[in-house]
Parts: structure tokens; C-alpha cells; sequence
């Protein structure tokens, strides 16, 4: 298998490290119709892992992934150019997926600007 098994949508290549989790730093599952997510996240099927308790994994919604206090960190050393919503407008940084835990992360302005602003 390439990659992680269990990952959200954002930031792209990197979603597996901003999955809801517990106190033991475990996935918190979910199911999409008996078990939801907590409030700000969101039920995002799993593709070849479920189970007959759960289907998805909780990832953060669009109000989580376009907040300003979400943590984005300007990395000193990142090297891949990624795009973050700072509460007004889209702006360009240095990502380093290594370090990457903020879903306010997108490849493009264009993704951060019709996610985030339209």
C-alpha cells in the first residue's frame, strides 16, 4: 500500500495527520449514518478499511480548515509552495509536509480562494 491508510481530503498529501483523534493519539472512527463526528468534523468514508461499527474516519469541515487559528506554521525550512486562508485572504508560504497539521493548507490559490472565500 502507498501512503497512509486512513487520511482526510486537506491538506493535500499530507491529511493522515489531521485526523480527529483521541487521548492515546488514535483515529477516532466513525460510521456515516449511526455513528457521527463530533461538532467542526465531518464523516469521510475510508476507501478498503471499515467495519461493521465503523465506515470513515472524522475529519475537520470547511470551518476548521478555513480558520485563521488553525495553526498554520510558516515552516523556516519548508520547500513546496502551498497556499493558507489567513481570515481575509489566501496568501503563499513554504510547506513542509513532514511537519504538516493544519488542514488550512492547499495546493493552489485558486483551491484556498473557492474553499475558503467563494
Amino acid at each position: 500500500m502507498i501512503g497512509p491508510p486512513l487520511t482526510c481530503p486537506l491538506p493535500d498529501g499530507a491529511g493522515f495527520r489531521v485526523l480527529l483523534k483521541d487521548e492515546d493519539n488514535s483515529a477516532i472512527y466513525c460510521d456515516s449514518e449511526k455513528k457521527p463526528c463530533p461538532k467542526h468534523y465531518e464523516c469521510i468514508q475510508t476507501i478498503g478499511q471499515f467495519s461493521s461499527e465503523w465506515n470513515g474516519v472524522c475529519c475537520p469541515r470547511k470551518e476548521v480548515s478555513c480558520s485563521p487559528d488553525d495553526g498554520v506554521e510558516l515552516d523556516i525550512d519548508g520547500w513546496l509552495p502551498r497556499w493558507y486562508y489567513d481570515g481575509k485572504k489566501c496568501r503563499e508560504f513554504m510547506w513542509n509536509p513532514n511537519l504538516a497539521h493544519s488542514p488550512n493548507t492547499y495546493v493552489t490559490k485558486e483551491h484556498c480562494e473557492s474553499y475558503c472565500i467563494d
